[in-house]
């Protein structure tokens, strides 16, 4: 009767520890058949670094891929301590320290917004050079970090901040 008890004990056990997951938000989580990434905006990841950045800038975005390719989110893109102006933010494609295509913009007139969505009828035709040539494969290449959004300033017009989307 002991190591009956004790079995189910371990079972309980394990059952609660198995039902206590990470279902937290953090990067590359798999929630609903969407991966989420929150990434933080600094001026140091801009190529090359903006001479008039701030040094007080910094952002924050959750950046959401359905895992069928279908969209990628935008959600509560929020950004302080500019230089100037925000004038325009855009998802570009590009490992990180390297500089790529801008593929998809994002209106800085809705910050701070809720969600911006985007699917295979926002992607550009023809694709910018060097981004990939369709929606879905920007998806893939946004899953694998090799994408990140960056804010552009009047006094920094190729960007202020940007985080890799990683």
């Amino acid at each position: 009767m002991r190591t009956f008890g004790k079995v189910v004990l371990v079972i309980a056990a394990t059952w609660f520890v198995a039902a206590c997951g990470d279902d937290d938000n953090d990067n590359d989580n798999n929630n609903n058949g969407v991966t989420t990434f929150r990434v933080t905006l600094t001026p140091d990841q801009v190529v090359p670094v903006c001479a008039r950045a701030s040094t007080n800038a910094t952002g924050v975005v959750d950046v959401s891929v359905a895992d069928d390719d279908s969209f990628i989110r935008v959600n509560q893109l929020t950004f302080t301590g500019l230089s100037s102006d925000a004038t325009t933010a855009f998802i570009e494609q590009g490992q990180t320290g390297v500089n790529g295509p801008e593929v998809l913009a994002v209106d800085v007139n809705l910050v701070p917004f809720s969600t911006v969505t985007f699917d295979a009828s926002d992607f550009p035709s023809p694709a910018p050079a060097g981004a990939s040539p369709d929606f879905q494969s920007f998806a893939e290449a946004m899953r694998a970090g090799d994408t990140n959004i960056t804010i552009a300033t009047v006094d920094c017009p190729d960007g202020e901040i940007r985080a890799q989307i990683q």
